[in-house]
């Protein structure tokens, strides 16, 4: 019995051993391409995403082996993606592996990318995403998006802004994408109408601008013509950035506890703030149809002293004679110094007694680079290592100089060789630093469509401005109940 017993045990220790090393050659073959390249070699993956140039991680070809080409869909025409062309470029010089890729335009980008996602469509390896803060989560959630926890280790992590690499973190505490392009929310002023206005200096509070934007009216009415306004801004989806900007600058929040309050003494600020600046003529009504993009061209012409939450990318197209006419000249008359009669600021702080790191206390705009989960292993850790190109100081020195976007990784700002060259560095730092970014609930986008709704009911004078604003928590309350 002894014998037998002793010669089971050895058995079952062998087959114990075997299942063992079975589970472990399993589990190493289970491995995902990208879970093989050694991301923290020939340097930590820190030290090689700051340097000069990009250097790629250990293990990549393997990777990668048999991909000749990815896939991705881009919002809008390359045409206006300077920066992200010279990204992919860069990638392809430095892998050999083409990047193809669909021009979608911005408004059926989410729709044509839930389509290959639902389908499963291996064919399309990675998409841009606009709007992350009301999206992103609910791809992460439906499954559809593949984890990038290799890329983001902590050191890499403390590089970037914690607001933008929180929203790339789902409800797991895993990672599921970067940045796809960064914009920063600017302030754009006419310096030579706020003299002429009798404004002292460049105002660089909220308060200011309130002030200043009244001023440049009144002046304007006498001495221009009735086309010429103190304030321009749109009413579209993206009034709701403007709403954000001079809530942030205040110290206050949209999101409490995970649902959308806007019955707040900041928010409440804001809303009546934007209601009169169309109530008492500052801004022209026809901002109630405007788009996001008809009040910079407004500024363009000429006619509007001041706006705010502006794309950082305006800094070369009102420095354009071609594009932007109306800066060539000061409204006094008289030939404007280039690059124009205007100046940039960050997104100004509500008061003079608010600390400073409200000054630039803004949403940025930018769009996410995720990677579709049902693309080939080897094609999704190519586009993983695009990834990475897109978030390097040097893909960031490509998206600055070349198109004129906010890079994402802060290394580029301490590039002696950068700040020669960009106009309003300053700007853009404090920009980047003190940008505050909000994710939004399941229904945020429904939340738009009523603040729109009720917005157009204040500013037409058809509801009192408070009571526009609870008519509109009630409804959103309603939908957040479920």
């Amino acid at each position: 019995m002894k014998s037998r017993f002793n010669s089971f045990a050895v058995v079952s220790v062998m087959v114990m051993a075997l299942v063992s090393i079975s589970f472990g050659f399993s589990a190493y073959a289970a491995k995902k391409p990208w879970e093989k390249i050694n991301w923290d070699k020939p340097v930590p993956a820190a030290e090689r995403l700051s340097a000069d140039e990009y250097i790629l991680p250990e293990g990549w070809q393997e990777a990668t082996k048999g991909v000749k080409k990815i896939l991705h869909f881009n919002a809008g025409g390359m045409k206006h993606d300077p920066g992200t062309l010279a990204n992919f470029q860069l990638f392809e010089k430095l892998t050999g592996i083409k990047v193809e890729y669909v021009e979608v335009s911005d408004q059926v980008l989410l729709q044509k990318t839930i389509s290959a996602l639902v389908s499963r469509d291996p064919n399309v390896t990675s998409m841009c995403v606009s709007s992350p803060a009301f999206t992103l989560q609910h791809l992460i959630a439906a499954g559809w998006l593949e984890k990038w926890d290799c890329i983001w280790s902590k050191g890499v992590r403390d590089i970037y802004p914690k607001g933008l690499v929180d929203l790339m973190q789902g409800p797991d505490g895993q990672y599921y994408g970067t940045v796809d392009t960064y914009k920063s929310g600017i302030s754009y002023l006419r310096p030579s109408w706020l003299k002429a206005a009798g404004v002292e200096g460049t105002p660089e509070t909220w308060e200011g601008y309130i002030a200043a934007a009244k001023k440049c009216r009144e002046w304007a009415k006498k001495n221009l013509d009735q086309t010429y306004y103190g304030f321009g801004f749109g009413a579209d989806h993206y009034l709701l950035q403007k709403l954000q900007g001079m809530t942030y600058s205040q110290g206050g929040r949209l999101i409490n506890d995970g649902k959308i309050k806007l019955l707040t003494p900041e928010f409440k600020n804001t809303w009546k703030t934007y209601v009169n600046f169309v109530l008492e003529d500052t801004s022209p009504k026809a901002v109630l149809g405007w788009t996001w993009n008809d009040y910079q061209q407004a500024f363009a012409m000429g006619k509007m002293a001041i706006i705010t939450e502006s794309l950082n990318t305006n800094m070369v197209r009102f420095s354009n004679p071609e594009k932007s006419p109306g800066l060539t000249k000061l409204v006094t008359g008289g030939k404007a110094d280039a690059p124009g009669d205007w100046t940039a600021m960050p997104s100004p702080k509500w008061s003079k007694d608010m600390p400073d790191k409200y000054i630039g206390a803004a949403p940025p705009n930018f769009s996410a680079f995720i990677i579709n989960r049902f693309a080939p292993d080897n094609a999704k850790a190519a586009a993983m290592i695009l990834g990475e190109v897109r978030m390097s100081k040097q893909g960031g020195k490509n998206e600055l100089l070349i198109e004129g976007n906010s890079p994402f990784n802060p290394a580029v700002f301490e590039d002696a060789s950068v700040m020669s060259k960009v106009a309003y560095i300053d700007v853009r730092k404090t920009s980047n630093k003190n940008a505050i970014m909000e994710v939004f609930p399941p229904g945020g986008e429904k939340a738009i469509d009523i603040l729109l709704e009720y917005f157009g009911k204040a500013a037409t004078g058809k509801m009192d401005a408070m009571k526009a604003l609870e008519a509109a928590q009630k409804e959103i309350d309603d939908f957040q109940s479920y």
